[in-house]
């Protein structure tokens, strides 16, 4: 029996460009997920995140970091000077 596996595809500069233009002209955050074929929670997580006084613009959205924390694990197994010492790359795989 085959197998649902899911995989997730971060959005792409161009598609922050899309989400920016379809929500200057108002459209709904369902109208803006079905275009880009992706979930409407990924769109609605979008805008939230990198939402600004402004509304939500794909530049700013672009230069964002990634804000992940590490995982408690990681920071029990390694200790607080160890973790500072980690490249940004380190600390995302972690």
């Amino acid at each position: 029996m085959p197998t649902t596996s899911s995989h997730y595809h971060q959005l792409q500069p161009e598609d922050r460009v899309t989400i920016a233009s379809l929500r200057q002209q108002n459209h709904s955050v369902r109208a803006i997920a079905r275009q880009l074929h992706r979930s409407p929670v990924t769109i609605s997580r979008e805008l939230e995140r990198n939402a600004s006084s402004s509304g939500y613009g794909s530049a700013h959205a672009q230069c964002q970091p990634l804000q992940t924390d590490l995982p408690q694990a990681a920071q029990s197994r390694a200790g607080a000077g160890a973790v500072a010492g980690l490249s940004d790359l380190q600390r995302h795989l972690y």
